[in-house]
């Protein structure tokens, strides 16, 4: 209840994302207390049982809740967005996709995708990981003299080893930590080591101390649900807290004998409890499903009445799929059988969903093949000409499809650093050994702008040295980064020593440039006008005291992700173009002021971009065969290259006795 009430954006459940953790306990606890017993009665597990079980219990909502939302999803999403929703299909059906959501969203490129409809289904992917190996290894333990207190002192370095590699990872890799078995398997651990030490322990309690316990737990458990948030670092030290109290609540009296467990054990409670499996698939491709189809974020009224609708769905799949695939007769005779049939189901899964991966191909346009735009055809009528086309021209280049791949050569060769990386790297492109060097700073948005200057760098035998870093603004102000979940303080070392970098060059020309889009906190709070500034007029002082300073204005957002709307407005693309009146009223436009400001402050000299990308009416997202935007703030490589000879003359103008590339 607590994870769909944060999934809705229910007031009061910032951290309603720790029922998950609590489930980690209660099942750790559970299944390992099951397999305890089977090994001490048996002395053995019998592993045929044990996963004939599970299966019967987990894949049949699973596969029908995959097929749903990929059925739907089909017709929800954008054409170019079915691949993505297939493959995260297929991870589903292999238990790996908490790995592969772990790897997109500390990728600086892919976190800020819309969120996958299949996200609910890493925690059963971790889940299932560790029951892969779990009821091998107690067999081994549990073996000889005091069993329990063998497996426990194993059960306990597990615990140790995990918590404290999830330590380490909440900083250092916090996606791989919130949703990878080796930071998730201590909470498991701790469920599995209150279960081998039960017995002792229930006898050694009295009851009104097992009943304190469960009042603290379900306090801790509820205090954790509205104190924690996005902004906490998770599962680090504050998951103790909602680990340690399933532990305590797990400890609580029978129903009969406590009045605050018979609450617990209440007919409401319990109707949900039993439903929680399907209800827990069902709400999420919902809530994702209906804000696609509404253009809107997940959350609010939508979201609630998604959850209550999937909550109809659940008690539907509940009795007609999942009670009756779980004691069905023949399965339950037989554990080959249902191992089987859970086998043939996950091999027919992942084959649909392979070849629906492989069978998305490009988006082909319907409009007439476009010529070639000459490398200085960006004059204002040729723009807004380009933003009048309705028909996506059939040689579009880069593809629809592969767009948001189009990185300029900076990513490949190392230059344009990550995340975690605080080391800038020298890279020469242009004319490596010229006698003149161009030092370029920034991030992304500056790392865009390479082979336009690489192009330059060629024909006027110029060194141009890219120094950029992934969400890393030069000005000196520090940034949450929404990948690492933290204060961006890779960003803060590596733009100190980036400057010590570029001056030490001894350049002929240095150019800055970059997005001001960039929150100092976990809500998104934009650095203030003030801050932006000043920060800016910090790191561009030592620069201009080293040579000529062009401060580049950022390029104009687009109105959406571009090969997505142009996907779906194959024949209608206008509507994916902005106006250049909406651009110049944007919070960007007002964040370009103080950036002229700061740059007249220091020295340096400020460049607006608007006119390399907008006509005086219309900002283009194609221009003849050339799609601009690679996604929904970045230029394509091609454009860029087209507008080689435009920003020379560009900077020619702004230092005109400077420039190495004027002609």
């Amino acid at each position: 209840m607590a994870v769909v009430a944060y999934h809705a954006g229910v007031p009061g459940f910032a951290g309603g994302f720790v029922g998950v953790d609590v489930f980690f306990v209660i099942s750790g606890f559970l299944i390992t207390g099951l397999l305890t017993r089977e090994v001490e009665s048996r002395g053995g597990p019998s592993v045929a049982g044990f996963y004939g079980r599970r299966a019967r219990r987990l894949l049949p909502v699973a596969a029908l809740v995959s097929l749903a939302t990929v059925a739907v999803g089909w017709f929800v999403l954008s054409p170019l967005r079915r691949r993505d929703l297939a493959a995260d299909a297929l991870a589903t059906s292999t238990y790996t996709i908490n790995l592969r959501l772990a790897d997109q969203q500390l990728d600086y490129l892919r976190a800020h995708l819309a969120p996958s409809a299949f996200q609910q289904f890493w925690s059963l992917a971790v889940e299932e990981q560790f029951y892969l190996v779990w009821p091998l290894l107690l067999w081994l333990v549990l073996r000889g003299a005091r069993p329990r207190r063998r497996a426990a002192v194993v059960v306990a370095a597990v615990v140790t080893a995990s918590f404290a590699l999830a330590l380490r990872w909440v900083d250092t890799a916090p996606s791989w930590a919130f949703f990878s078995l080796p930071t998730r398997a201590w909470q498991l651990g701790v469920g599995a080591l209150l279960a081998l030490a039960w017995r002792p322990v229930v006898a050694a309690l009295p009851l009104i101390v097992r009943t304190a316990a469960l009042v603290v737990g379900l306090i801790a458990i509820a205090a954790t649900f509205v104190r924690a948030g996005p902004a906490t670092p998770w599962p680090g030290g504050w998951a103790l807290v909602p680990t340690l109290a399933t532990a305590l609540v797990l400890l609580a009296p029978p129903t009969d004998a406590s009045r605050a467990t018979a609450v617990l054990g209440s007919a409401p409670l319990r109707a949900v409890g039993v439903r929680s499996y399907s209800w827990y698939l069902w709400h999420w491709p919902a809530m994702v499903l209906v804000a696609v189809a509404l253009d809107r974020d997940v959350g609010g009224g939508p979201a609630v009445l998604a959850a209550l609708a999937s909550f109809v769905l659940a008690d539907l799949t509940y009795r007609a799929v999942e009670q009756r695939v779980r004691h069905e007769p023949r399965l339950v005779a037989s554990p080959r059988l249902s191992l089987a049939l859970a086998g043939g189901v996950t091999v027919a899964l992942a084959a649909l969903f392979g070849g629906l991966v492989l069978a998305q191909g490009d988006v082909i346009g319907p409009g007439e093949a476009a010529a070639g735009v000459a490398r200085r055809a960006v004059d204002a009528d040729t723009l807004d000409r380009a933003g009048l086309v309705d028909e996506v021209p059939r040689n579009l280049t880069p593809n629809l499809a592969d767009a948001d791949q189009d990185f300029p050569p900076v990513y490949e060769d190392g230059c344009h650093r990550t995340a975690l990386q605080d080391d800038p790297v020298v890279c020469r492109y242009g004319d490596a050994d010229g006698a003149r060097t161009v030092v370029l700073l920034g991030d992304s948005h500056a790392a865009q702008w390479v082979p336009a200057l690489d192009r330059l760098g060629a024909r006027d035998h110029v060194a141009v040295v890219p120094l950029t870093k992934a969400g890393c603004p030069l000005a000196d102000v520090t940034v949450h980064d929404g990948s690492l979940g933290r204060a961006f303080r890779e960003c803060d070392r590596w733009r100190a020593a980036a400057l010590d970098v570029a001056v030490g060059l001894e350049p002929d020309l240095v150019v800055v440039t970059g997005t001001p889009r960039y929150a100092v906190d976990a809500d998104g709070t934009p650095p203030s006008p003030d801050q932006w500034r000043d920060g800016l007029v910090a790191s561009l002082e030592p620069l201009v005291a080293a040579a000529p300073t062009v401060v580049l204005g950022d390029t104009p957002y687009p109105s959406s992700w571009v090969p997505d709307c142009l996907a779906e407005h194959l024949a209608e693309a206008r509507r994916c173009v902005r106006d250049r009146a909406d651009v110049e009223a944007s919070v960007d436009d007002a964040f370009a002021a103080e950036e002229r400001v700061a740059a007249g402050r220091a020295g340096a000299v400020y460049v607006p971009t608007v006119d390399l990308l907008c006509g005086r009416l219309r900002c283009p997202v194609m221009l003849g065969d050339q799609l601009v935007y690679r996604d929904d703030n970045h230029l394509t490589t091609g454009y860029v290259e087209r507008l080689a000879d435009p920003l020379a003359e560009v900077l020619d103008a702004a230092v005109p006795d400077a420039s190495p590339f004027g002609r």
